[in-house]
C-alpha cells in the first residue's frame, strides 16, 4: 500500500547520471557548468526520488535499508530537498508529474 505524499519534480535544465562509484552528477545543461554531486545515502535517496516514489515512501524504503540510521536519514531528506528547492534543481507538489 503506497503512501499518498509529496512528490518532485526535476528541472527539466537538470540531467542526473549514476557514476560506477555510486555518486549521483546532477548536471545543468546550459554554458553555467553547474553541477551538484550527491553521495552516500544522498545518492540513493535520489534515485527513489527522481523515480517518481514519493518523499515519505522514499523515507520509508532508506530507513529499511539503514534501520540504525532513521534519525540521521530524516534529518539527512529534509536537508536535500530544502537545498535542491532553494537551488531551483526540484519543486515539491502533492501531485506526481
Amino acid at each position: 500500500n503506497k503512501k499518498i505524499g509529496s512528490f518532485i519534480s526535476c528541472d527539466p535544465e537538470y540531467i542526473s547520471k549514476r557514476r560506477s562509484n555510486g555518486d549521483v552528477l546532477l548536471i545543468k545543461l546550459d554554458e553555467s557548468e553547474v553541477y551538484f554531486t550527491l553521495d552516500g545515502i544522498s545518492a540513493d535517496v535520489w534515485e527513489e526520488l527522481s523515480g517518481g516514489v514519493s518523499i515519505e515512501e522514499t523515507e520509508d524504503r532508506i530507513i529499511k535499508k539503514f534501520p540504525n540510521e532513521e534519525k540521521e536519514i530524516r534529518t539527512l531528506m529534509k536537508k536535500l530537498i530544502k537545498d535542491l528547492t532553494k537551488n531551483k534543481i526540484i519543486s515539491v507538489s502533492k501531485n506526481k508529474s
